[in-house]
């Protein structure tokens, strides 16, 4: 699942991405306006990323992180919450 503009990547989470999304949960300036706190341990990142793989993009009622960057940036730049709502496919809660 990949969705590409001109200037912008959303993707699902790889392997690779997990420094870049620990070190996006433990800045002071992202944290304080999340439901997450810190400290955001490297463990607690891998469980999560884990079990959003098991989540299919769309599935009603199921927060899933997406990996967003500068489309030519090799590694994440920030994550993107979703969320379908149940009873209401086609329209995605963004956080």
């Amino acid at each position: 699942m990949e969705l590409v503009t001109a200037r912008l990547l959303v993707r699902r989470f790889g392997p690779t991405d997990l420094e870049a999304f620990v070190a996006h949960r433990i800045d002071p300036d992202v944290a304080r306006f999340q439901t997450w706190g810190i400290p955001y341990s490297r463990a607690q990142a891998q469980e999560l990323l884990r079990a959003d793989a098991a989540i299919a993009p769309g599935q009603p009622g199921e927060w899933l992180q997406l990996a967003s960057s500068a489309e030519l940036a090799q590694f994440a730049a920030a994550s993107l919450g979703t969320c379908t709502s149940p009873g209401a496919l086609g329209k995605v809660r963004l956080r």
